[in-house]
């Protein structure tokens, strides 16, 4: 997934550095993609806080699905010493912990996200 999602954004930015009339144009466009990527990956504005009218970029960033691959293959986990296997006692009923981090920053838990990942 990072080999690829960099592969992708390398052939990217050098479609725009050959497009571009000058060096500071093409940072200047660059800069907005990756702002845009960065901002609507889930990493900095959760995916239940994003409009719906810009939802589908969340959907087509690559970072949000490796962002949702890290997560659930780290919260998914038993983790050290079974840390987030420890059942956590919620008003609603009984959590795993690490399903409750996943949710706390709504990200999707479940093991077929890791397959989408990849």
């Amino acid at each position: 997934g990072i080999v690829l999602t960099s592969l992708g954004f390398l052939n990217l930015f050098k479609a725009i550095v050959a497009n571009m009339p000058t060096a500071a144009a093409a940072q200047g466009i660059a800069i907005g993609i990756m702002a845009v990527t960065f901002c609507f990956s889930g990493f900095l504005i959760a995916e239940q806080n994003i409009p719906d009218y810009f939802i589908w970029i969340y959907w087509i960033t690559p970072y949000s699905w490796l962002l949702r691959l890290f997560c659930c293959n780290e919260f998914m986990s038993s983790g050290n010493d079974g840390e987030y296997d420890v059942m956590v006692n919620l008003p609603s009923g009984a959590m795993r912990q690490g399903d409750l981090i996943l949710h706390s920053f709504s990200i999707q838990s479940g093991q077929e996200w890791v397959g989408w990942g990849f």
